[in-house]
């Protein structure tokens, strides 16, 4: 009962297309609840496993529910390691999940949990509400801001819906393509984008994997030269559009591509209603304290919030040895 798009079928189908080698994914089904286990390699032949965004609350559940089923679930967890011979299992956990339970933190189950040091992605997520959006097929990007000025865009910060109007001004046009040419265009902003705010890339072919499925979408926005200055990755899983990914040049951040890009992607959100399908919200992607997350705040969404990291480790001997090693090269590479 994990709506998350890692706790998706879809999701685990594409991880699995995506990491042939040395991965796996393990289903955990109890009480009406599905966990999906995501299987890594570790050292040498060990493994490690990955439960993402677990057990996130679902008010069609009691709290009572949740208490028990939570511990249930990770004791089944739990033991289905140790058989595996599973070196440590490492989890986030929904912040409101421990507020309802009366909880600290999640080492206050029934396990025996410590802190973890390694995030595997964001720990804090910016979501909206898009069940009120307004308007109507066939729309321009320009019409659908009209259309939800006051109710949608009136709650927002004032200098995003300034920008916003500004980014409307300039002619950019659109393309929602799986063509080639505009990914290998998409992804060489991508990769200068990468270095602008220092982070890592998947490897090109995993972003081809995912751009295979029928709900995941590349768009990409084009000046009045027709060049690409912008462009991101989006998927639809259940009830919720994703914004993954995404990429701009110097110039199409000073044109407010950024900007023009979330409100095209709420009239594509529109038109899918229309079509009949229930999307509820909008995730403009994982941020922590970033420059992305100061961006995404002036949308004023809600958060869905996790309590940092937390591992089982069954194989303590090993996973101290490795920390320690690693230490000391992060110590050495210093010096």
């Amino acid at each position: 009962m994990n709506n998350y798009y890692n706790q998706s079928k879809e999701w685990t189908d594409f991880f699995l297309k995506a990491n042939p080698k040395h991965h796996n994914i393990i289903t955990i089904e109890h009480n009406g609840f599905k966990i999906f286990v995501y299987e890594y390699p570790y050292v040498g032949n060990s493994k490690f496993w990955y439960l993402p965004r677990f057990m996130i609350y679902n008010n069609k559940f009691t709290t009572s529910d949740y208490i028990s089923n939570s511990n249930e679930i990770l004791k089944i967890i739990n033991q289905k390691a140790k058989d595996n011979k599973i070196s440590y299992i490492t989890m986030d956990v929904d912040n409101r999940l421990l507020e309802l339970c009366g909880y600290s933190s999640s080492l206050e189950f029934d396990l025996p949990f410590k802190k973890g040091s390694k995030k595997l992605q964001y720990l804090q997520t910016p979501i909206l509400d898009v069940q009120n959006l307004e308007g109507q097929e066939g729309m321009t990007v320009q019409e659908c801001f009209k259309y939800n000025e006051k109710n949608f865009f009136g709650k927002v910060n004032k200098t995003c819906r300034n920008l916003t109007r500004r980014a409307l001004e300039k002619n950019w046009e659109y393309e929602v393509t799986k063509d080639s040419k505009s990914f290998e265009q998409f992804w060489s902003i991508w990769q200068n984008t990468a270095k602008r705010h220092s982070f890592n890339l998947h490897p090109k072919q995993y972003i081809v994997d995912l751009l295979s499925y029928n709900w995941a979408q590349l768009i990409v926005l084009k000046d009045e030269k027709g060049v690409i200055q912008s462009g991101g990755i989006i998927v639809t899983i259940g009830n919720s559009t994703i914004h993954l990914y995404g990429a701009n040049t110097d110039e199409g951040l000073n044109k407010g591509s950024q900007y023009f890009f979330h409100v095209l992607v709420l009239k594509l959100i529109k038109e899918k209603q229309l079509k009949g399908q229930e999307i509820t919200t909008y995730d403009l992607g994982g941020s922590d304290d970033d420059g992305y997350g100061n961006f995404k705040k002036s949308y004023k969404p809600d958060y869905l919030t996790f309590d940092g990291v937390y591992d089982i480790v069954n194989d303590k001997l090993k996973v101290s040895l490795i920390n320690s090693l690693k230490k000391v090269k992060k110590l050495i590479k210093s010096t």
